[in-house]
């Protein structure tokens, strides 16, 4: 293994930070250590880390939210998550998340030295075969990655290469499993924004009761446990695109929030007064018939057409047969 690991440390805990400075620069690391969640955020956003060791509990964002913010956002570190208080069913949580490894409190440096360079070894092994797969892999993909030989998806990423470079919202209407968030990624690096911000969220995965917070942010004591303010994903998405997969499942009350904020490009903070104004492209995505949802009155009709002025519909595969040996060719290399 060449190079020197770019390891970002987490912790709240003053002395435990000092401990792991001096621990992981003496073995040769190259090491950045910050005291909380927000500014860990930042830093893995504005620089490329190799392992980052994130702290479970901290005031504020702690490493979970940072954890979910990595996947969502898709940053390629590999973050190993370590707490005082474990248990099975957040250890389970954070693994499904991608977190590379969970250790219990007091750790000893030997051990998590250990769980480090297995985390950047795999970091490079992956970086490896991801760039040979790039160089071998021959099978046509009209510089996407959406596989196909069917009329009707080389119409689709026609269409799409139109639009991407409009500022235009788009709704992405398919089946689950037909790609819609492969087409918002085609769009995103079609578009003039490809190199800013993309960031996801899938409704149908946050409860309703964290869902503003975790789309507009909160102010410090806008509720039981804000103790820090927190910025939310349309604000990070500020300067580029901010995709809503599975739109259809966002409550009426947000609906009316979400409207407002593609009418003004203004967000309110929870428990803000003042509004900030966001400059996002949205690109939305459901496995419903919008249309029939809005007949049935469980989506707003206004909400419904400020995001349908070009729809992308993705026929399943059982309509676009031509692509099943095409799919089956790239899963095989």
């Amino acid at each position: 293994m060449t190079g020197i690991c770019n390891l970002l440390i987490v912790e709240d805990n003053g002395e435990l930070r000092k401990t792991f400075v001096k621990y992981f620069e003496k073995a040769g690391y190259r090491v950045t250590a910050v005291g909380g969640g927000e500014e860990g955020l930042r830093r893995l956003r504005e620089e490329d880390y190799d392992v980052a060791i994130l702290d479970l509990e901290m005031p504020g964002v702690g490493g979970r939210e940072v954890l979910e913010r990595v996947s969502a956002e898709k940053i390629p570190t590999e973050c190993i998550i370590h707490t005082a208080t474990a248990t099975v069913s957040s250890a389970i949580e954070c693994m499904k998340l991608g977190a590379f490894d969970y250790l219990l409190k007091p750790v000893g440096l030997s051990e998590i030295g250990t769980v480090v360079q297995k985390a950047y070894k795999r970091k490079v092994l992956l970086e490896s075969r991801g760039s040979r797969r790039n160089e071998e892999l021959s099978i046509r993909r009209e510089a996407t990655e959406i596989v196909h030989r069917s009329r009707q998806m080389a119409e689709i990423i026609e269409m799409i290469d139109r639009i991407a470079p409009t500022q235009s919202t788009v709704l992405i209407e398919g089946e689950s499993g037909t790609g819609k968030e492969l087409v918002a990624n085609h769009l995103y690096r079609k578009s003039a924004r490809s190199g800013r911000p993309f960031i996801a969220v899938n409704c149908a995965a946050i409860p309703d009761n964290l869902l503003e917070s975790e789309l507009f942010g909160h102010v410090k004591g806008a509720f039981t446990g804000a103790v820090t303010e927190k910025r939310g994903l349309i604000q990070a998405a500020d300067g580029g695109t901010f995709f809503v997969d599975e739109i259809a499942e966002m409550n009426p009350g947000m609906q009316a929030k979400l409207l407002r904020v593609l009418d003004n490009k203004e967000i309110r903070m929870l428990g803000a007064v003042e509004t900030t104004r966001v400059d996002v492209r949205f690109i939305a995505a459901t496995n419903k018939r919008l249309v029939d949802e809005v007949r049935k009155g469980s989506f707003r009709e206004d909400l419904y057409f400020r995001l349908s002025p070009i729809t992308v519909s993705i026929p399943p595969l059982r309509e676009r047969k031509e692509d099943i040996p095409a799919l089956v060719e790239y899963i095989l290399n």
